[in-house]
């Protein structure tokens, strides 16, 4: 599901000092006569052993952040200021290998993900999320309670996968959710959104620059020097009277405290330069003498030397430190992925994975392993045991069965039951309505027999055969409903940051994009991401944190932001709620429209 914000967004003061070097195998281009050491502080590639600033790295000269220059292997490459295997591994692969190319990892010849090998699937399985998997007839008799994708029964509740009956399993569209195993629209009209205007199916507010309108229309995005008033895009001049900041050279209003848009009282905005930082909207200089010269650890966002040997402070030859991020450990000045740093999942390369997924399944800090064949991942191990987790349909001396059959009768995992007398299955139990109907229970009816209907197991009314509530359920006043008590795992899956002509650091070409990292908070959990450099689309696929869906329902709280050398610039800050839809169905995307055009967040539930 996707879901869009509008936020009046303040941006807090922050600056962008540098951004990484692009890599390339031409000859190493150097910027001399800086009058400071060569460092963080005015050198966004690598200081070579002249103190010169290779400003596009090389692999015989490769570095960022002003970190001395290092020469890469012979069969590495110097990608983003960091030397990178030329061949394909967990380092540079979201797939899989195959002889030594990175693929999708998405066919039955070549399955898997993270990185690893590619497996070639037998005859009898499918590719499913980077794992072969056992496949079997799946129709209407074997897979009556979820659908069916490449030959597997899925539970069929997810948007990724939805369907019931053993159909084939859809993908939702954007505009659409898995509800009761079906793609339902979502719908935004001029009835269902007098007040404000339509985006992507979801009604917004309609009040800001970057999604006005109103009555039901398609939200529209003001133009330079416009502002959203009473739903429509109205041209201010941008000046003293109108803006509290500066005015950019699209005539827009700008909060003045970035390092390329600094100033105040609506006075044309300045870029302060690499030397220096916007401080009470001034370009003032500032004194960074920490660089490879004088220091062997990283050099902190206060120009002081640190050892870079732990998670917020890492790095190596006098570059800026980096931060880890959580689940994440400083080992000789790079940041990977450990036991002590990732104890409640496992390690894939150098992310900590939540260790319950069929591709990446483990703990205790381990490699995450590939659950194949018929194994499924059950508690964090492979595992071929039938149960809750790993059947939709019912378990037969430990095989899943389709659960519709009146001689295998079940649902969610339970034991099979065999049908007796006159009895059909029916949503996975057995039931004769010849001696249990509406016409004789107040609960629900299970082989022929009143039940209360009050347990997760046996839930019901109106002598409606029982239903068996699936794991994220409760039984309540005789129906399953949604637990709020129920834990999910969540990942972050990508950000995106759009592209608006806005500098967010000082240069040209791919240095002026964000370096993006993202701050996120729900109930007492709280993740720190990896920060990706140079980019208006991050992609992270991280895990954050395990809790219970009370959290995310009641509020969940982000900031996206720019990473730099003293601060960092605030991309959006955001507070919102996840539906219990987004929750069900596997996925929310949030949309926000922030300072500088559109924000989005997509996150992952399983």
């Amino acid at each position: 599901m996707i879901r869009l914000q509008s936020y009046a967004m303040a941006m807090a003061v922050g600056l962008s000092l540098f951004a990484t070097g692009c890599a390339s195998e031409d000859e190493a281009t150097t910027t001399p006569g800086i009058n400071t050491p060569c460092g963080p502080a005015n050198c966004s590639g690598c200081c070579d052993k002249n103190g010169e600033c290779v400003t596009q790295p090389t692999a015989s000269s490769c570095g960022t952040k002003g970190a001395s220059c290092t020469a890469c292997g012979s069969d590495q490459s110097c990608k983003s200021g960091k030397c990178v295997d030329n061949a394909c591994g967990v380092s540079n692969c979201a797939g899989c290998c195959d002889n030594g190319a990175c693929v999708s990892g998405g066919s039955e010849s070549a399955c898997g993900r993270g990185g690893i090998a590619c497996s070639a699937c037998g005859d009898s399985q499918s590719c499913v999320s980077g794992a072969c998997v056992t496949s079997e007839t799946c129709d209407a008799n074997t897979c009556a309670n979820g659908c069916c994708y490449k030959g597997v029964c899925m539970p069929g509740t997810n948007g990724a996968a939805c369907g019931k009956g053993g159909a084939e399993c859809k993908e939702c569209a954007a505009k659409e959710q898995c509800e009761a195993q079906a793609c339902k629209a979502m719908t935004c009209d001029a009835t269902s959104c007098a007040s404000g205007c339509c985006y992507n199916g979801t009604c917004m507010p309609g009040t800001a620059t970057g999604a006005c309108g109103t009555k039901g229309a398609e939200c529209k995005a003001c133009a330079n020097g416009e502002q959203c008033q009473s739903g429509a895009c109205v041209k201010v001049a941008c000046s003293a009277s109108t803006c509290n900041g500066c005015c950019d050279k699209n005539g827009n209003c700008q909060p003045g405290s970035n390092q390329t848009a600094c100033g105040t009282g609506g006075t044309a905005c300045l870029e302060c330069t690499s030397e220096q930082a916007c401080v009470n909207a001034k370009c003032e200089t500032q004194s960074q003498n920490c660089g490879p010269s004088n220091c062997s650890g990283c050099c902190d966002s206060h120009g002081t030397c640190q050892p870079g040997d732990v998670a917020d402070l890492c790095g190596t030859g006098g570059g800026a430190c980096n931060a880890c991020g959580t689940g994440r450990a400083c080992v000789s000045g790079d940041c990977t992925c450990t036991a002590a740093s990732c104890p409640d999942g496992c390690c894939q390369g150098d992310m900590c994975m939540s260790g319950a997924q069929q591709s990446a399944c483990g703990k205790n800090g381990a490699q995450c392993a590939v659950c194949s064949g018929a194994d499924k991942c059950v508690d964090q191990a492979c595992s071929t045991t039938c149960g809750p987790t790993t059947c939709v349909g019912c378990c037969e001396n430990n095989v899943c069965k389709g659960g519709s059959d009146v001689a295998a009768c079940g649902t969610n995992g339970q034991e099979c039951a065999a049908c007796t007398g006159d009895q059909q299955c029916v949503n996975g139990t057995c039931n004769s309505a010849t001696t249990c109907g509406p016409g004789n229970c107040n609960g629900c009816c299970k082989g022929g027999v009143c039940q209360a209907g009050t347990i997760d197991t046996l839930c019901g009314s109106a002598g409606a055969v029982c239903t068996y509530c699936k794991w994220y359920q409760s039984c309540s006043s005789k129906a399953c409903k949604f637990d709020e008590t129920s834990l999910w795992f969540v990942d972050i899956v990508e950000v995106t940051i759009e592209d608006t002509g806005y500098k967010w650091d000082p240069g040209s070409g791919d240095t002026i994009k964000p370096d993006v990292f993202v701050e996120f908070s729900t109930g007492t959990e709280s993740h720190t991401t990896a920060t990706i450099d140079n980019s208006f689309t991050p992609v992270f696929n991280e895990y954050m944190f395990l809790v219970p869906a009370s959290d995310l329902l009641t509020e969940v709280h982000y900031v996206i932001k720019d990473r730099d050398t003293l601060f960092h610039d605030t991309v959006c800050d955001v507070t919102e709620v996840i539906y219990q839809s987004e929750i069900e169905n596997g996925s929310a995307t949030i949309y926000t429209s922030c300072a500088n055009g559109m924000v989005s967040i997509k996150l992952k539930f399983y």
